[in-house]
């Protein structure tokens, strides 16, 4: 098996120097295919996909990620990159990853869906997708730098066949203005590696996110890196032809030797903020396998003891809370609070049944949202009126309940609502309210969520069959602000029956319950679903990147507990007690 990068930079009359590098908006599809049915399986690409994904959110990309696609979905997620790509503007940045199957033949570079099922060369237009559909979709949206990052590990079944290339994808000559760069040399073979991801997308993704790189100079890590963890029988190899500059990171390079790139270091240091409130043991296992010496794998070994000392009902990130007490008649449905001057302001939302999902008939509709059931909130409960802002978040980080001051995208803090942040530090968060106030702060159950978005409606949104670029701030009309909106003041915004604004759009919401596919087995009096994958939780409500069919309230999505992008944010729930 073979391992090729490929990657194609071109340029429109357009360079790009490190002082406005992050002037014009970036756009990235993510595809990832790992568990093929009729082809041998992939350990890596799914996780490659997550590992580029997650570093192209840290270097001002808006992404989109696809896992395990089939051919139909592949397509579409081309044309909707496509589309989002030329909304962008003449300046845009765009950047297409594929981790997966593929070949060439004929001199042409083919991606395997997964359900792709060829026995000979006349298959592959039926079955495939070319890459050269990806590019023209790219180069038709006119736009100033486009790169294409075609990660395919398989030989070409058709060796022997006339017009079949040989092993991985075919070779790209870098014209004017473009770069092209493999995994390995030409006659050589790319390992897999022995960790989550190929060695060559683990550097590429660390030097990805050094400041002050050229483009080149990133390539350049990524292989002395490569070459130096495989000890020579793996070389990266590159074609350019670029005639500006291009950095994913403006700044100052911190200086390097060629034998230990400084990204190393700088890899470690992320990923260590994004596990550092974990509490998970697998995910610092996770951690320690991947970095397993120097400062941070002691604090790693040092936060794992910690935990096994720790009683696993004292762990906030569980989502367990004391015994509830009954509901205090102090407060009435309709009624808002704040508990302290920097707290949330609160609106109290009555009990009540509910049918959460969504039926098939629904535009949108997708299959974790069945089935349909009849849940009921068997109390009054507070759930905060707007999404949490940054003011409320720096006050946490002020009074050390929050360790971390999330980056605002240069949007600007205080009432906007806060992004950046992990399902961890969100738990960090309510827990810090809880303690400064003395009350049962907590994030939403998923069904609490639906009910009140809801707010006794049941069309796809609160505000009927759909939602306008007046109602809420999302993708898909010129109105949209391609940036959070402010809380409250904004003009783009929804005001449900409850008093609760932006339950559609603005940012994604994090609630408490671990994934599911499905609402099999999920309980029906409210409470949060702490079973199933608890590594993720559920995000809510769409986002200022989402188009409207993901704003639905039924709609649901998942996300890693320990990452965190510029689309995601919170809201609270307090318990009403005596």
């Amino acid at each position: 098996m073979r391992a090729i990068v490929f990657v194609i930079l071109t340029a429109v009359s357009v360079t790009l120097t490190a002082s406005d590098a992050h002037a014009e908006q970036r756009v990235a599809l993510i595809i990832g295919n790992s568990n093929y049915e009729a082809i041998t399986p992939l350990a890596n690409p799914q996780n490659d996909a997550r590992l580029m994904a997650a570093t192209l959110r840290e270097v001002g990309f808006e992404v989109i990620t696809v896992t395990d696609a089939d051919r139909r979905a592949m397509g579409r997620a081309i044309q909707e990159f496509g589309r989002a790509l030329r909304a962008a503007g003449p300046d845009a940045v765009g950047l297409f990853f594929y981790a997966g199957h593929g070949l060439q033949s004929q001199g042409q570079n083919f991606l395997l869906p997964l359900k792709a099922n060829i026995l000979d060369e006349a298959d592959l237009d039926l079955e495939a997708i070319s890459a050269s559909d990806i590019l023209a979709q790219m180069e038709g949206a006119g736009n100033a730098l486009n790169l294409v990052i075609l990660d395919a590990c398989r030989d070409n079944p058709f060796g022997g066949s006339r017009g079949a290339g040989g092993r991985g994808l075919a070779r790209v000559e870098a014209a004017s203005g473009s770069l092209v760069a493999f995994a390995a040399a030409p006659g050589e073979s790319a390992a897999d590696g022995d960790g989550a991801n190929s060695p060559y997308t683990r550097a590429l993704a660390a030097a990805i996110a050094v400041p002050g790189l050229p483009i080149e100079q990133v390539f350049k890590r990524a292989r002395i890196q490569v070459r130096n963890e495989t000890a020579g029988r793996q070389t990266p190899w590159e074609e350019s032809s670029l005639l500006g500059d291009f950095y994913f990171v403006p700044g100052t390079a911190a200086a390097s030797s060629p034998s230990q790139p400084a990204a190393t270091s700088g890899a470690v240091e992320r990923a260590w903020a994004a596990v550092e409130d974990t509490q998970s043991q697998a995910v610092l296992e996770a951690f320690l396998q991947e970095y397993p010496g120097g400062l941070y794998a002691a604090l790693a070994r040092a936060r794992l003891e910690q935990l096994e000392d720790e009683p696993e009902e004292d762990r906030v990130a569980v989502g367990i809370y004391p015994e509830q007490p009954q509901p205090t008649g102090q407060y009435q449905p309709g009624d808002e609070f704040r508990d302290c001057d920097v707290c949330p302001q609160m609106v109290v939302v009555p009990a009540g049944s509910f049918t959460m999902g969504s039926p098939e008939s629904e535009e949108g509709h997708q299959s974790n949202e069945s089935p349909q059931r009849r849940v009921t909130i068997p109390r009054p409960f507070a759930v905060g009126k707007f999404e949490v802002t940054f003011a409320e978040w720096d006050a946490c980080h002020s009074e050390g309940g929050c360790h971390i001051l999330p980056e605002d995208e240069g949007w600007g803090r205080g009432d906007r609502p806060v992004i950046n942040v992990t399902w961890n530090r969100a738990m960090r968060y309510v827990a810090w309210l809880s303690k400064k106030t003395g009350e049962t702060y907590r994030l939403l159950s998923e069904a609490e969520w639906e009910y009140a978005a809801r707010a006794g409606t049941t069309t796809p949104f609160s505000t009927g069959s759909l939602i306008t670029a007046l109602q809420a701030n999302h993708n898909g009309s010129a109105r949209n602000l391609r940036r959070t909106a402010s809380v409250g003041t904004s003009s783009i915004q929804t005001i449900n029956r409850f008093g609760l604004h932006d339950m559609h759009g603005n940012v994604a919401e994090w609630v408490q319950d671990c994934w599911n596919g499905s609402y099999e087995g999920a309980p029906n009096d409210g409470s949060a679903r702490m079973s199933g994958d608890c590594g993720q939780h559920v995000q809510r409500g769409g986002s200022w990147v989402e188009f409207m069919k993901h704003l639905r309230s039924a709609r649901r999505r998942k996300l890693k507990s320990y990452l965190s992008n510029k689309f995601d944010g919170f809201r609270v729930a307090r318990t009403l007690v005596d």
